[in-house]
């Protein structure tokens, strides 16, 4: 899971970077991967800490909810396998 998380990241803010460069009007932290990392770990660690009860893709989802937003969020649970998320849970999560 760690794996395809930090991948996906990577690749997100990469993606960002490229845009920001190609219109100059785009804004781009630089401090952005480092908080999306510590999303990942803090992903990770819900996941492990998650209770057995559930299933193995809720657990992640819910893992993955914890710790992101909009479309990061969407980038996260497609390199995972899993379904984009609802409006409800872009609302309520964090």
């Amino acid at each position: 899971m760690r794996d395809k998380l930090l991948a996906a990241v990577n690749k997100y803010d990469a993606k960002q970077l490229r845009l920001s460069l190609k219109n100059r009007k785009r804004f781009y932290n630089v401090h952005a991967l480092y908080m999306y990392l510590e999303g990942v770990n803090r992903a990770c660690t819900a996941y492990a800490d998650s209770e057995e009860t559930i299933s193995d893709d809720l657990a992640k989802r819910q893992a993955l909810l914890g710790s992101f937003c909009g479309q990061l969020l969407d980038v996260c649970l497609a390199a995972l396998g899993l379904d984009k998320s609802t409006d409800a849970e872009q609302r309520f999560s964090l």
